[in-house]
């Protein structure tokens, strides 16, 4: 090569070789910063990628609890324009086989069902029917246990809805407290019982309460006949026999005074006597002397 133009090369390296630097210093600065970004991407896929995990594991087990309860709540069926048979204890539903309710209705062994009138957002639990008639787009049943007083007539009218099961929780609940109802009803009905007896019993004791103040305070209702003492009473009766009593104490005192009295005159008369007797003998002795000096 002719010296120029290695001297013309050189001074390119000089004059080109701090741009060189420059150059590679900042494309070591790039390389690092898309190096940081794409480890923080990396771990923000990390980090999505076990959210995302932790989501599949929560919808799966949403999804096994939804079926769950949907096997142990089994299907439901709207039921417009239901109404209660009164005097039958049962429901008429509307809803019926072509709505896929009772699909193998046997008569020997009717489907049971579950009912609830809606209000609203609220439901109330109705009880427990066995179907004894299902049409096309009608049914209707009755309740599975006898119905507690004017409970069939709390039966509202309109919307209801039906299932075909309950969860066993569900219904171990209610049969507690309809066991409880039952339970407090023949506790009710005894003390009605009681009730009943315990009138009967003071409706008697009147009776005799009447019948012992007749007796004491007389009957101006006796029969024809009775004696003085029944139209009186025991009172009247008493009194008058006080008074007769007194009378004769009256008497009897009178009596005592006389005797008294009469003692009194009796013993006087004696003593007169005893003193004449006295006097007489005191005579007849003074006498005697006398006679015998004669």
């Amino acid at each position: 090569m002719h010296i120029s133009g290695k001297i013309a090369l050189g001074l390119i390296v000089v004059v080109l070789a701090p741009a060189a630097i420059l150059l590679t210093t900042m494309s070591l600065d790039i390389r690092s910063k898309w190096q940081a970004e794409v480890e923080q991407r990396q771990e923000k896929l990390t980090t999505s990628t076990d959210q995302l995990d932790k989501i599949r594991t929560k919808v799966a087990n949403l999804e096994g609890e939804y079926q769950q309860k949907t096997f142990a709540w089994g299907e439901v069926w709207d039921a417009p324009q239901s109404v209660p048979l009164a005097g039958q204890n049962g429901i008429q539903i509307g809803v019926g086989r072509s709505s896929g309710l009772g699909r193998s209705f046997d008569p020997a062994k009717p489907p049971r069902i579950y009912a609830f009138a809606e209000n609203g957002d609220a439901s109330t639990y109705i009880g427990e029917f066995e179907l004894d008639q299902l049409d096309a787009d009608r049914a209707a049943g009755r309740l599975l246990r006898p119905a507690y007083p004017g409970e069939a007539q709390s039966w509202p009218q309109g919307k209801y809805h039906v299932r075909d099961t309950l969860p066993s929780n569900w219904l171990s609940t209610v049969a507690d407290l309809e066991a409880q109802l039952i339970l407090i009803g023949t506790k009710f009905r005894m003390q009605q019982e009681q009730e009943s007896l315990m009138t009967k019993q003071l409706a008697a004791s009147q009776v005799i309460m009447d019948q012992r103040l007749a007796e004491l305070n007389g009957d101006a209702d006796a029969p024809m006949g009775a004696s003085q003492q029944v139209l009186d009473g025991l009172v009247e009766t008493l009194r008058k026999l006080e008074d007769e009593r007194n009378l004769v104490l009256s008497d009897v005192h009178d009596l005592r005074v006389k005797l008294v009295k009469d003692y009194i005159d009796l013993e006087t008369s004696l003593e007169k006597n005893r003193n004449l007797v006295d006097s007489s003998q005191s005579d007849a002795s003074a006498r005697k002397p006398a006679l015998a000096g004669q």
